[in-house]
């Protein structure tokens, strides 16, 4: 790939990325990620510190947190009570 059309691809799966990702956030699925993902879930409007969301700075240090939510199947808690 040119330079440019590889520009053009990194940008789109990004924006693929973050659609998939706030699809997960707003069905109150699990999301995990590492070595920098707070940045991916940012672009979503999406913070790292919520229910649900495990990251790390590699995979091991997240993975008992993200197992966690898995088992938990939804992460209810960023639902408002009232709904």
């Amino acid at each position: 790939m040119t330079p440019d059309v590889e520009h053009v691809y990194a940008a789109w799966v990004k924006v693929v990325a973050a659609g998939l990702l706030t699809e997960a956030y707003r069905h109150g699925k699990a999301i995990g990620g590492w070595n920098g993902a707070e940045r991916l879930l940012a672009s979503a409007g999406i913070t790292a510190d919520e229910p649900g969301i495990a990251v790390g700075e590699t995979s091991t240090a997240m993975v008992e947190e993200l197992t966690q939510a898995l088992g938990e199947h939804r992460a209810w808690d960023r639902f408002p009570a009232n709904l």
